[in-house]
């Protein structure tokens, strides 16, 4: 007759996951804790790791809060040394859509995303309910990646700009490095197509600066901040923009 298996037994074994894992879910454990197998797998040997135990040469460089938050508030106030590039960003953009042209707006990742934010704060709506205006983020999944398949990412945002943009459209570029190609690439494809060229760009500028008629270069040498910046300046557009549309 086998032998009884008393209840705690199974509260002490091993959890075994779909895939044969017998290991807690990866990254995870007792409140929060990170976990890993022994090494022949055998999660009922796991080893709690305690990071503030690691030699400080192992633990991963970061910033404390007040450092990051004097880094931006830094970057912030060193926005009012280009506020005659901001000034005429914000002229360009009005212009544009009192003309009744469009935006076009891209980047590569995180500028993407502003680039999306930006789109539908004028396709949709920012603060007042004013009527809908044009604007397009370049960034639509299934169009970016036909194009990089069949002709190389780096054409990515230069055949939406050729397929869509019209003399008068303006071309809004944001970048933290202003160096991708394919963020260079568009800003010519526009400059060919008659469009009006904007370029929010940081650490100093890069190769899209010259492109662009106007550039808002965020001073400083941090990605980061220039991405933090890049939005504000974005709602800073949204608020002239609402007062002239309202």
């Amino acid at each position: 007759m086998p032998a009884r298996v008393a209840k705690d037994d199974f509260a002490r074994r091993p959890r075994v996951h779909r895939g044969g894992s017998t290991s807690a879910r990866r990254g995870q454990g007792t409140h929060g804790e990170l976990r890993a197998a022994t090494p022949d797998g055998n999660a009922g040997g796991q080893r709690t790791f305690d990071a503030a135990a690691r030699p400080a040469s192992a633990r991963p460089i970061a910033m404390s809060f007040d450092a990051s938050l004097a880094a931006t508030v830094r970057t912030f106030e060193a926005l009012a040394t280009v506020r005659t590039d901001i000034d005429r960003a914000g002229e360009v953009i009005l212009r544009t859509l009192r003309e009744d042209r469009k935006l076009l707006i891209f980047g590569n990742g995180g500028s993407a995303a502003e680039a999306m934010h930006f789109a539908t704060e004028l396709a949709g709506r920012y603060f007042k309910d004013r009527r809908p205006l044009p604007a397009l983020a370049l960034t639509e999944g299934s169009l970016v990646t036909c194009i990089g398949n069949d002709y190389g990412f780096d054409t990515v945002f230069a055949r939406q700009i050729a397929a869509l943009g019209r003399p008068g459209d303006l071309a809004v570029a944001i970048s933290s490095s202003g160096n991708s190609r394919n963020l260079v690439l568009g800003l010519e494809a526009a400059r060919r197509g008659g469009l009006a060229t904007l370029a929010l760009l940081g650490r100093g500028g890069g190769a899209a600066r010259p492109l662009a008629e106007v550039s808002v270069v965020v001073p400083g040498d941090s990605g980061r901040t220039a991405q933090e910046a890049h939005l504000f300046l974005i709602h800073l557009f949204c608020d002239l923009i609402d007062a002239a549309f309202a």
